[in-house]
């Protein structure tokens, strides 16, 4: 049947990403003038920084998979 609540006929559901072999997920980041997703290490806190200790936009990590 064609109905939005049918969940076959939903798109692909958030797939989990890796970075240095290890999962992470996306956080919210709200900073000075700055507010967009970013990523941290799952179960820790420890924030997915560049270079320089910015926080990485969650759309720029490529997953390892």
């Amino acid at each position: 049947m064609g109905t939005k609540n049918n969940p076959q006929n939903r798109g692909k559901s958030n797939t989990k990403k890796k970075l240095n072999g290890k999962d992470i997920e996306p956080i919210l980041i709200v900073g000075e003038g700055a507010k967009f997703i970013g990523a941290k290490y799952s179960k820790t806190t420890n924030i997915i920084c560049d270079d320089s200790g910015n926080p990485v936009p969650w759309k720029s990590i490529v997953s390892e998979e």
